[in-house]
């Protein structure tokens, strides 16, 4: 399919927080979050995640998508668009947490680390979102 990747704008918002409240997700703007929306030809939202930057790293988090209309190579290239993003912005590496096969992204450059291995503020964060899947949960980590 083919797709169109941007940053959201202030006016893409409220567009963006019904399309996360439709799958059960509350989103929160923050200045330290950049979401990036992938729309198909005729802007219907297709997913949309949050690049978070903290220093020289950023973590790729918030990920919503239309499961219908998004297929694996749909969800890889908005991953890779998305650690791009954040190498553009600065970081030196991204990661990101799943709980599907970490060996999946491989083709993207992530590798599979522990997590201990992520930066402590990082660790804080995902350990608060993703608490409830503590021995499932996958940490990824790109090197920019």
């Amino acid at each position: 399919m083919e797709t169109i990747i941007y940053p959201a704008k202030e006016e893409d918002y409220d567009k963006v927080r019904n399309f996360a409240n439709q799958a059960g997700r509350n989103l929160a703007f923050t200045e330290t979050a950049q979401y990036l929306l992938m729309t198909d030809k005729s802007d219907k939202l297709l997913a949309t995640l949050g690049v978070y930057i903290e220093g020289n790293h950023a973590l790729i988090r918030s990920l919503v998508m239309d499961s219908a209309a998004c297929k694996i190579p749909d969800l890889f290239h908005f991953l890779d668009t998305a650690a791009g993003y954040a190498e553009g912005k600065g970081a030196k590496a991204v990661f990101f947490a799943t709980l599907i096969p970490g060996e999946l992204f491989a083709p993207l450059g992530f590798e599979v680390i522990a997590f201990t291995d992520l930066p402590g503020d990082a660790q804080q964060v995902f350990f608060d979102q993703y608490s409830r899947y503590p021995q499932t949960l996958i940490i990824l980590k790109k090197t920019c």
